[in-house]
């Protein structure tokens, strides 16, 4: 046999393996952990992977999490089912030179996934890809800001605006009085729209403390409840607030052998607090040179060993400018 038929069946052998039918119509195909059922005959076409120009296109191509990518051959308009997998809640194809979303594309798939009618006539390479994060998720937020309104309801007035926005699940809200996105607490959830067109949302913050600058925090969400914080956006609501020395009581008071101290100090001190009985004795150290930071303070104090009767707080601040010291009652009764 000459060496030029043998590398004509090389070639031929080669090729075939190259575009071998992978996807039988109507039988299920295990690949890559996946079960792929077409409606007609697949073929696997190699060198389409996450290099691939249509995938490098997508807004959040380097964000994607353990992608796969499959690229496909076939004829006329084909069902492809992707078996129910929780490893790759996102499911799509490029076909036509569009990507495609597979029903479900939801929170939590409880079914199998399904590209119906994937066109291989349409004139572009077709590619299933599946991610552990949305492929397909992209948004433009031009504006996001805070404003206080004083009148007969008080409020702050948020307000945010979006190019265009794809793939997105809602918008969270966090709002806390210190510019710590750890301190801040979720108050709001606003459902995305979803537009390519222009579109503003608004929330209000009712009543909001005076005193305080506020910040306000966004969550953009998809539709795994992941996403990204934008902000914060901060306003001040009415005059600042400047913290003073003093000692608010206890409450309640009375009481039945268990309640709370309440001061404010203005800058970082030192506290030490005791409880005296009625010849000044005392009967318990509730604080002994306690660190804590400017603004108000709560300590709880339980005395279940005490008998009834009415007692006497000792509170010792140590502050740079100065010691400063205060008292208080408070009345321990249980028949009231």
């Amino acid at each position: 046999m000459s060496k030029s038929i043998v590398f004509i069946i090389l070639m031929i052998f080669f090729v075939g393996l190259c575009f071998a039918q992978y996807f039988p119509a109507g039988i299920t195909t295990e690949y890559f952990g996946l079960e792929i059922t077409p409606s007609a005959d697949l073929d696997l076409v190699p060198g389409i992977n996450i290099n691939h120009p249509v995938m490098m296109q997508l807004p959040h191509h380097e964000y994607l999490i353990e992608p796969v990518v499959i690229g496909l051959a076939g004829e006329g308009l084909v069902d492809i089912e992707i078996g129910l997998n929780l490893i790759y809640p996102f499911v799509c194809g490029y076909y036509g030179s569009e990507w495609h979303r597979a029903e479900p594309y939801t929170l939590l798939p409880m079914d199998d996934f399904v590209l119906s009618g994937v066109d291989f006539e349409a004139g572009s390479d077709v590619i299933l890809l599946l991610s552990r994060n949305d492929p397909l998720l992209d948004f433009h937020l031009s504006s996001f800001t805070a404003d206080y309104i004083e009148g007969e309801t008080p409020r702050i007035e948020l307000s945010w605006t979006t190019e265009f926005e794809t793939g997105l699940s809602s918008f969270k809200i966090f709002h806390g009085l210190t510019n710590d996105l750890e301190q801040a607490v979720y108050i709001h959830q606003e459902e995305a729209t979803n537009t390519e067109a222009q579109h503003t949302y608004t929330y209000d913050i009712l009543y909001p403390m005076t005193g305080y600058t506020h910040y306000i925090w966004l969550r953009i969400v998809d539709h795994l409840n992941q996403g990204s914080f934008w902000g914060p956006v901060s306003v001040v609501v009415g005059t600042p607030y400047v913290p003073q020395n003093g000692v608010s009581g206890v409450f309640p008071n009375p009481n039945s052998g268990e309640f709370w101290c309440v001061y404010e100090v203005k800058d970082s001190t030192r506290v030490s607090i005791l409880l005296l009985d009625c010849n000044n004795n005392v009967v318990k150290e509730i604080a002994h040179q306690l660190e804590v930071g400017e603004g108000g303070h709560l300590q709880r104090v339980r005395v279940p060993e005490l008998p009834d009767g009415l007692y006497r707080l000792y509170y010792w601040f140590e502050q740079a400018e100065g010691n400063f010291y205060a008292y208080g009652d408070v009345l321990i009764d249980r028949n009231r």
